[in-house]
């Protein structure tokens, strides 16, 4: 029996409507049982939320790296969710993709190699529909999903 991917969003609060959005449109793969979506804004009142999320990363699949200029100014983000990821995926044990919410002046030297989304990089805030750039970015996950794990993608389709 196949296990949902966890996917772990690392992203600004200030970004947050982007990752409420985004959740939303993941929905539908969370109900295939494809993924569980998990960030920061899980946390319970008086959980040790630092140890969570570390933990979080730890567990995770597939990190959506929400990129802003938020995301960038962040310490926290930078240092100790971007970083862990990049080191996971190196190692083999996870996929990292950089998701363009806003512009910035350059993805850098640690993520210049990966495959951004939107494919044409045109950032989500700038898109005209953000619901369509939203059902987009689930279907490029949807995609990334079935290539990482193509038993449990023959399931799905042979279901819906």
């Amino acid at each position: 029996m196949n296990v949902a991917k966890k996917v772990f969003f690392s992203y600004s609060h200030e970004d947050e409507h982007f990752a409420d959005g985004l959740a939303k449109s993941l929905k539908v793969l969370e109900r295939d049982r494809l993924i569980e979506v998990w960030y920061d804004r899980h946390i319970n009142a008086g959980e040790e939320w630092d140890d969570l999320i570390k933990k979080r990363i730890e567990e995770a699949d597939i990190f959506l790296l929400l990129i802003s200029p938020n995301f960038f100014a962040s310490e926290y983000i930078y240092h100790k969710e971007m970083r862990r990821a990049m080191e996971r995926r190196r190692a083999g044990d996870a996929i990292v993709v950089p998701v363009l919410l806003r512009h910035v002046e350059s993805l850098g030297n640690e993520l210049s190699a990966l495959e951004a989304l939107p494919r044409d990089l045109i950032p989500v805030m700038d898109c005209s529909k953000q619901d369509k750039a939203f059902a987009d970015l689930a279907s490029e996950i949807r995609r990334i999903i079935i290539t990482a794990n193509p038993q449990k993608a023959r399931h799905v389709t042979m279901a819906s």
